[in-house]
């Protein structure tokens, strides 16, 4: 085994699935090495990119326009940056009861395969400056151009979920007509197969619809 505390550590933690030698390695530690091994571990070693691959992938960016991302360099800036997200959760009153409108996923989407879903969009920099007006009309385009009224805001939410972290803007909007795409589902009994992560904030958009409707009587 290498001498040095920091190499024994690199030859001790290359195979990290399994935890059982890593954890009867530090037993055999002094006191101020597992201080030390603490901290590291803490914190999980980077792999950094040379001078030279930083460049190869910027000059490969810089290639693209503004808008529309092709969807593997999409999908690699979803796992390291955090995505603008605006949602809209389509909500309306039926015989006493508060349901929301999903949508499902395509078969073939790599990261929730036919899940159902509330429609969202990811900001992009070629939507209009100083609102979500652009945003909200692809919202709905997905919903087939389902009749809703204006959008109202409910909060912002951060959240990991399946592709990377998102900040996103959550709003209700009502539905005046029936749905040209997706169904509806009570509020109170969301199917099981739901995006993982939507359930709080579907939940907190229709208090606060269920509260607008109360504060109109």
């Amino acid at each position: 085994m290498p001498g040095s505390l920091e190499e024994r550590f690199y030859v001790n933690t290359k195979s990290f699935f399994s935890f059982a030698p890593i954890v009867q390695w530090i037993k055999q530690l002094r006191p101020k090495e597992k201080l030390y091994v603490r901290i590291v571990v803490g914190a999980p070693r980077r792999t950094m990119l040379s001078k030279e691959e930083i460049q190869t992938v910027a000059t490969i960016l810089s290639k693209l326009q503004p808008g529309l991302m092709p969807f593997d360099i999409f999908h690699q800036f979803a796992r390291i940056a955090v995505l603008p997200i605006v949602e809209v959760v389509p909500l309306r009153l039926q015989g006493g009861k508060v349901e929301v409108l999903l949508t499902r996923r395509e078969a073939d989407d790599p990261i929730w395969p036919s899940k159902l879903h509330t429609t969202g969009t990811v900001l992009r920099a070629t939507d209009e400056a100083g609102s979500f007006k652009t945003a909200f009309e692809r919202i709905n385009a997905e919903l087939g151009s389902t009749q809703l009224a204006p959008p109202v805001f409910v909060m912002n939410s951060f959240n990991g979920l399946g592709r990377g972290r998102e900040y996103a803007a959550i709003h209700w909007a009502e539905c005046l007509g029936e749905p040209k795409a997706g169904a509806f589902y009570p509020v109170d009994s969301l199917p099981d197969d739901l995006v993982e992560g939507q359930r709080p904030f579907i939940a907190a958009a229709a208090a606060a619809f269920t509260a607008a409707r109360v504060a109109d009587k």
